[in-house]
């Protein structure tokens, strides 16, 4: 069960992005169907497929595993941070870092992922947003921070 709340300002630009999509990234077909099947924006699609729906749950998918509903708040804030940079339409939706988060302890508060020197990939854990909500410090099994609620 989902225990945060969207704009309904956010949903409504999510189904806009979904009919109306503003990149030309060649998108593998069996991506873009998984989307369209799940009822969300696909947002990631390298070794796993990621989409986020107009609720904010993250529909994450890593074949041959089942597809998995998360409804983490930590998951939400870490693939719209990675969508925004994508879809910029997105950013706006981006809270202001709360004053109990504390910065990302994997990408050391840069949001670039630390594997590599391209600064236009996004760290895995914060999604890019350089900090961690309060909530999200305790890390799950998978290395995800808040998935331990899923």
């Amino acid at each position: 069960m989902q225990r945060f709340a969207v704009p309904e300002r956010f949903a409504a630009e999510i189904e806009r992005l979904m009919r109306h999509p503003v990149f030309s990234l060649k998108q593998p077909e069996e991506a873009t169907d998984f989307a369209r099947k799940n009822g969300g924006l696909l947002v990631g699609w390298n070794w796993s497929f990621i989409v986020l729906r107009p609720s904010g749950e993250v529909v994450d998918w890593d074949p041959p595993s089942p597809p998995e509903t998360v409804t983490s708040y930590s998951r939400y804030l870490q693939v719209l941070g990675a969508a925004s940079q994508i879809y910029p339409s997105l950013f706006g939706f981006i809270p202001e870092r709360p004053a109990d988060a504390s910065s990302c302890h994997f990408c050391r508060g840069t949001g670039a992922a630390v594997s590599t020197s391209r600064q236009d990939l996004r760290c895995p854990m914060c999604g890019g947003l350089r900090w961690l909500p309060a909530k999200a410090q305790q890390v799950g099994q998978d290395g995800l921070p808040g998935s331990s609620s899923r």
